[in-house]
């Protein structure tokens, strides 16, 4: 089975490909930053949050998907993005069809990318993120008729 991965560009430097997902977070727990989400130059939202994490839909499920965010169905070729601890009682969460550009707007706190859960390198503000679609990833299922050991 097919898996859709993101790539993610910093500045127009391609520099990670993800299964699960792409995630902008402040180096330091427990702080916040102040983020922009970005489609087609048109901007989606500003929020001041932990994180933003941007979603295939195979890691809808995950991460994503805890923070509070939708599941995104297979094939739709869409993402979801969602705010992790945000500093507001109302924020959204988006399902778009990207690419998506993500931007930290503040210098408080140091902010690095993550593919996948593991650290890409720092992103300096207002430094623009790319996520998009490109490329799948074959998974294989291995299902058993009989249990590994024969008794």
């Amino acid at each position: 089975m097919d898996r859709p991965l993101l790539s993610a560009t910093v500045d127009g430097e391609h520099v990670a490909d993800a299964l699960f997902d792409a995630t902008l977070v402040t180096s330091e727990p427990a702080r916040i930053s102040e983020y922009s989400v970005r489609v087609a130059g048109e901007e989606v939202s500003q929020f001041r949050a932990d994180a933003v994490v941007v979603a295939t839909p195979t890691g809808s499920l995950g991460y994503a998907h805890d923070a509070g965010g939708p599941v995104v169905e297979r094939g739709t070729g869409v993402v979801s993005v969602v705010p992790v601890a945000p500093f507001a009682i109302h924020v959204d969460n988006w399902v778009l069809r990207g690419p998506v550009t993500l931007a930290v707007e503040r210098d408080e706190d140091a902010v690095e990318l993550l593919a996948d859960d593991r650290s890409v390198r720092p992103v300096r503000p207002h430094e623009p993120v790319e996520v998009a679609f490109d490329g799948s990833m074959e998974l294989v299922s291995v299902e058993s008729s009989r249990p590994f050991f024969d008794e």
